[in-house]
């Protein structure tokens, strides 16, 4: 599944092709979502409104995002506890690799606009004081 993430993001626009989709008839593949089920990408590619360029979302080999994110979130717990649970070092390092890799790196982009985010150290300043009551009454 990390590796299927990996690959949406890399190949957003190319879908898997799986057997049953061959022999499927025409009338029924034609249906959006049986052809989604039989032709999965291994992306979903949204353009939101004000958005500068198209979200990228992994699905695969699931056919929509959420899909793979809930096999995502429901099979992480399950790795953790199975690699517990075997209490060897090569349990231990295959879900620390698989932990590491399930982190999606940041793109440039993200770099650059975070960076614009942050305030100056100048404008960082402190003023006025305060006491225990301002703004608030204690009881009485």
């Amino acid at each position: 599944m990390i590796f299927g993430g990996y690959l949406g993001m890399m190949f957003p626009d190319v879908r898997l092709t799986f057997t049953i989709g061959r022999f499927l008839p025409d009338a029924l593949t034609s249906n959006d979502y049986i052809n989604d089920l039989v032709f999965p990408p291994l992306a979903d590619i949204q353009t939101p409104w004000g958005a500068e360029e198209p979200f990228k979302r992994p699905s695969a080999p699931f056919a929509y995002t959420n899909g793979w994110g809930a096999a995502m979130a429901v099979l992480t717990p399950i790795a953790v506890g199975t690699a517990i649970g075997h209490r060897t070092a090569r349990a231990m390092w295959f879900l620390l690799a698989g932990l590491l890799a399930a982190i999606p790196p940041r793109s440039p982009r993200a770099i650059e606009d975070s960076s614009s985010v942050l305030p100056e150290a100048s404008s960082m300043s402190c003023s006025g004081s305060s006491s225990a009551g301002d703004g608030w009454r204690s009881g009485g």
